[in-house]
């Protein structure tokens, strides 16, 4: 199947769209909104395509001076020349709550170090993406096959220790990643003083609001609203307060030990690693470094 019919079958049932930013962009049926100039390529669930917005004029060139593979797709603005590039993943990433964050942060990675590598914009959020399906755009199909991130990340220099960090530049799915996460520690802890679903995910979205005016690019407001009631309803419907009670024992019967031990004694107690993370206010990553 050609990418863009596949980019046609793949978007969200109510894209993001606009033929004009100034008007603002907002939710339109899938049959309208493929007629608008600017669309969203990626649905709130799931990461397929990565995007990169080239303000340079002659940019349809720039992945291969870039030593990059060819992008599946370049739409590019004749009049100025400039131009967005989205490359197609084989396998997309899921980015809602209930995603593997391993391949989160491995996407984050690549995307920061392909926007690096072609001096894309930084500031580019990526929600919206110049429609190749709009003859308003100078669109080039250069291939028609879908990329693994690993066949990325060949044509990059990427350590292992740069895929699985825990911060990202505040840039693409980097924000995305590290919003999220910021979000999700202090979810655990607002979550303990809640009143009620409605009062939970209004403190949520509040937390998050102000996590995103601190960015020099914020994410828009649609991402932030998508961000906090996916942040809310999970840890709501799965956080225990007998469980947290428990663990809250556990952690005042090893009091007087460092942070360390504590975790070690509540891994050898049947404790997940998220679970200690969230007592001891520690990451997931230096939970998985005691257990070495």
């Amino acid at each position: 199947m050609g990418c863009l019919k596949i980019f046609e079958d793949t978007l969200t049932k109510k894209p993001y769209c606009t033929d004009d930013f100034s008007t603002g962009i907002a939710p339109r049926i899938k049959s309208i909104a493929v007629k608008k100039r600017h669309i969203q390529p990626n649905g709130p669930t799931h990461l397929r395509w990565l995007t990169f917005d080239i303000d340079q004029p002659a940019s349809g060139l720039l992945w291969d001076d870039a030593g990059l593979p060819a992008p599946n797709l370049t739409i590019m603005n004749p009049a100025n020349g400039h131009s967005h590039y989205l490359y197609l993943l084989d396998t997309p990433v899921r980015t809602a709550i209930d995603g593997n964050p391993k391949p989160i942060k491995y996407a984050a990675a690549v995307q920061t170090a392909m926007r690096s590598r072609l001096n894309a914009d930084p500031g580019y959020c990526g929600l919206i993406a110049k429609n190749p399906l709009n003859a308003h755009w100078k669109t080039k199909i250069w291939t028609d096959r879908a990329y693994s991130l690993g066949d990325l990340a060949d044509y990059l220099d990427l350590s292992e220790k740069a895929a699985n960090r825990e911060r990202f530049d505040n840039y693409g799915l980097g924000r995305n990643c590290n919003i999220f996460n910021d979000l999700r520690e202090y979810a655990y802890s607002a979550i303990r003083q809640a009143s009620g679903f409605e009062q939970f995910h209004s403190d949520c979205f509040a937390y998050a609001l102000n996590l995103n005016v601190a960015l020099t690019s914020p994410l828009l407001l649609s991402e932030i609203k998508a961000i906090a009631k996916s942040v809310a309803r999970w840890t709501y419907a799965n956080f225990d307060k007998s469980k947290f009670s428990a663990l809250q024992a556990e952690r005042g019967s090893l009091k007087g030990k460092d942070k360390r031990d504590q975790g070690i004694e509540m891994l050898k107690s049947g404790y997940s690693a998220r679970e200690i993370a969230e007592a001891l206010s520690v990451s997931d990553r230096t939970i998985r470094n005691w257990k070495k």
